[in-house]
């Protein structure tokens, strides 16, 4: 049985001990937990998900197609001079993100087409395609998590796990549009 250290409920990211955190998933016209297998920007399906624990130690740099590759742990991501030409489209990220991965002995997946490739990043628009938005202070709680996991007292888990389970009919927009 997985030990749930997250729940993502549609407006809030909780973290017991740590906070809570507003947060958003989908796209405007579809921040509903009705429309969460809408492959057209639904928000994150309901079920298992886990992120590693660490700084991805690389940082993106600009490319002519401003894509950026995936990554499993903390990332921070450039943004003004620093990301150059790619400071619009990186920005949609916010400053950092975090890769989630669905665990496979999660419960039934509830789409009948899989989706998957999401993040928890903290860009502050107010929407994803699928992503969870949550607040920026989140990543700050996260890496102080992080970094007393590596002291000498230090707990020493690689993951944390999420559970996101909404409430019929739920909302998820959390109000992260323009929250510093």
């Amino acid at each position: 049985m997985i030990h749930y250290d997250l729940l993502y409920d549609g407006p809030r990211l909780q973290w017991p001990g740590q906070g809570i955190f507003r947060a958003s998933s989908g796209v405007p016209t579809r921040q509903s937990s009705a429309l969460q297998c809408d492959p057209e920007g639904g928000p994150i399906p309901e079920g298992s998900y886990f992120v590693l624990l660490g700084e991805e130690p690389k940082i993106p740099i600009p490319t002519p197609d401003c894509q950026i590759a995936p990554a499993w742990k903390v990332q921070r991501i450039p943004w003004g001079a620093e990301a150059g030409a790619c400071a619009p489209y990186w920005a949609l990220w916010g400053q950092n993100r975090v890769r989630l991965t669905r665990v496979q002995s999660s419960p039934r997946r509830p789409c009948p087409t899989p989706r998957g490739g999401f993040y928890i990043h903290d860009s502050t628009k107010g929407y994803t395609h699928g992503c969870i938005e949550v607040e920026p202070r989140f990543f700050e709680v996260l890496r102080h998590v992080i970094g007393t996991m590596h002291s000498p007292h230090g707990r020493s888990r690689d993951r944390l796990y999420l559970w996101v389970k909404y409430l019929p009919g739920q909302t998820t927009n959390g109000g992260t549009y323009g929250v510093r």
